[in-house]
């Protein structure tokens, strides 16, 4: 018989937590996986168990206070052990109805709308609240299809961690010879006073003001239908960008994030691009053991990303503070003048985003075999075009596309990529023929 967790503790969280976090969806991935599905949740579930023992914040639910619940606090118990009602509501298996109904032969979109608004996808903040749901949901689910695979539904609210945070905890899960970290979810409240240090005053106020948001809703909302595919990142392209780069007066060394970031811009003719950067280890104040939303996004204007070496060249003008528009020497080089509200509202905006993080290569259970690991979107809710670039297999990267602005042929001429995936069985086919 489950058990109710005692000795319950509550922490605030920061005031961009609280507020523009509440609206937006968890951090979700998908994973198909060929193996007995019986060994996957005996293994899972026990790393799981490790992992909110060192961790019990993540069994915790939202819970709203102050004047008008402004105040938004995790709430959640002490310590927890087997059987406790809070470690039990963070396991999904088809036992419980409502979860995530995909296949490793779906294409990409249809496995996101399977996975979307089930049980297997922790809702946004605000409607956590109302519901007091857990806020972290590990899902271990039969393929609706082939009865060799099974896939696995990893889902955090965006509220209580950041993507730093998520791999750490999905390398934790994934590989039984990783730490069992214990992370601080003490909330340090000074991030958004030195978020806006390093980013620039202005364009933090910019992009947290009525009209960024504004854009956003609209573009969830009333935004056009995106194109919407995934490709694995073609090496020998990025290669070339790179020798490109060294040989240029401005180049030097970019990175294949760099590489994908310029080229998502470009072809989408973004007037402003949002490039999230973790702060962990950059800023004094944060570190690899703080849990929490320690990120802010590098912002380029129209111009401004035109070549890898202008991502790369902002990079290297901080910490502890980041020129927009910077040039090799670290100065700024011509900035394009912020919008005002009106300008927001209208302009086309498009986020680069990288999920792949060295806490994570690939689930590694005895008798299975991974197929691929995907991001998972709400593909109906699209604020933006949008590029995620992320570790399908050990060993390879693979990029989530998704543009109002071309379509998949000038996705592929655009941007350093080779084959479309498919689906998680064509890529593993691929993939190991290759």
């Amino acid at each position: 018989m489950a058990t109710v967790a005692s000795n319950m503790e509550c922490e605030g969280l920061t005031k961009l937590e609280s507020t523009q976090m509440m609206m937006g969806p968890a951090i979700t991935t998908t994973t198909f996986i060929r193996g007995p599905i019986e060994e996957g949740r005996k293994v899972l579930k026990g790393r799981l168990l490790l992992v909110l023992q060192a961790n019990p914040w993540l069994c915790g639910t939202l819970i709203k206070k102050g004047c008008c619940g402004k105040v938004v606090q995790l709430n959640y118990p002490a310590s927890v052990k087997e059987g406790d009602v809070e470690v039990e509501k963070c396991f999904l298996d088809d036992g419980n109805k409502g979860g995530a109904s995909v296949s490793s032969n779906m294409d990409y979109v249809s496995v996101c709308k399977g996975v979307a608004n089930t049980k297997s996808e922790v809702p946004p903040g605000s409607k956590s609240v109302k519901s007091k749901c857990s806020q972290c949901v590990l899902s271990v689910l039969p393929d609706s299809q082939n009865p060799d695979t099974f896939v696995v539904v990893l889902s955090i609210s965006h509220v209580i961690i950041d993507g730093f945070n998520y791999y750490q905890i999905l390398g934790m899960l994934s590989d039984a010879n990783k730490e069992i970290l214990s992370l601080s979810c003490k909330r340090k409240h000074t991030i958004e006073e030195e978020a806006s240090n390093a980013i620039g005053k202005a364009e933090y106020k910019w992009m947290t003001g009525g009209g960024v948001i504004c854009n956003v809703v609209c573009g969830m909302l009333c935004g056009s239908k995106p194109t919407i595919a995934c490709f694995a990142v073609d090496e020998k392209k990025v290669q070339g960008e790179k020798d490109a780069a060294a040989s240029q007066a401005r180049g030097g060394f970019v990175s294949t994030n760099d590489v994908i970031v310029s080229s998502f811009g470009s072809i989408n003719s973004s007037d402003w691009l949002f490039m999230p950067l973790n702060f962990r280890n950059k800023l004094p104040a944060y570190n690899d053991n703080d849990a929490g939303n320690y990120e802010g996004s590098l912002l380029f204007g129209k111009g401004e990303y035109d070549s890898p070496a202008d991502i790369r060249n902002c990079l290297k003008s901080g910490p502890p503070k980041y020129t927009r528009g910077a040039n090799i020497s670290g100065q700024a080089d011509g900035k394009v003048p912020l919008p005002g509200c009106w300008g927001s509202t209208r302009a086309k905006m498009a986020m680069a985003v990288s999920w792949v993080f060295n806490s994570f290569s690939e689930y590694q259970i005895p008798n299975c075999e991974q197929l691929i690991h995907f991001p998972h979107t709400d593909c109906s809710l699209i604020p933006f075009d949008l590029c995620v670039t992320f570790k399908p297999r050990a060993g390879k990267t693979a990029v989530a596309l998704f543009s109002r602005s071309t379509d998949e042929k000038g996705l592929v001429e655009g941007c350093p990529v080779g084959a479309k995936v498919a689906s998680a069985a064509s890529y593993h086919a691929g993939s190991n023929a290759a």
